[in-house]
């Protein structure tokens, strides 16, 4: 009789999920689509940054070398590295037969891991997090950015438009919503 060794299942359906994300290259709609999506979502989440105050309209005055490797560095982390995990290794691929319970159940478990990751960083490896991944309007910027980034990679089961959509988010706030200065305490 043979044994079934569950280290190895998991570790072939993470290289599968990693596969399939990383090479599936989505057809123009679903471009579309994760453009409408981040309108989307800036149209919630901006108005309510401004009220709030969280965001502020400002540039960052940077040299434009430095600009070019921030832009560069924001692509890998957090946009690479966070989607590929909250994303493609915690959540079913689209190719693999999934109950939409199950769903559910791996992305309620991604999406709570993905907004307490913030806040755990900011108090572990990434001290300039704090206290700003704390904040009740960071906080729900990151819910609501892991729930459309999980939409768009469950329709597309692709890495990539999650990746562009966070990076994009990221650069933005950084660069002209007034997060590089939250970050830095400028």
């Amino acid at each position: 009789m043979q044994q079934i060794n569950p280290l190895g299942h998991g570790l072939r359906i993470i290289i599968h999920r990693v596969t399939q994300a990383f090479s599936i290259l989505p057809p123009r709609k679903t471009w579309i689509f994760s453009l409408w999506i981040l309108v989307l979502f800036a149209a919630l989440i901006v108005p309510v940054g401004l009220n709030s105050k969280f965001l502020t309209f400002e540039s960052v005055h940077l040299s434009w070398l430095t600009v070019i490797r921030f832009i560069g560095l924001t692509f890998i982390a957090p946009a690479i590295v966070e989607e590929t995990f909250y994303r493609v290794i915690l959540l079913p691929h689209k190719s693999e037969k999934t109950t939409f319970r199950s769903k559910c159940i791996w992305g309620s478990i991604s999406l709570i891991t993905y907004i307490i990751g913030h806040p755990l960083n900011a108090v572990t490896f990434y001290s300039s997090g704090f206290p700003t991944f704390f904040h009740p309007v960071f906080l729900l910027a990151t819910a609501l950015l892991g729930l459309i980034c999980m939409i768009v990679y469950w329709r597309s089961g692709s890495l990539w438009p999650p990746v562009i959509i966070h990076w994009l988010v990221v650069v933005v706030w950084l660069l002209l919503l007034g997060g590089y200065g939250k970050l830095h305490q400028l």
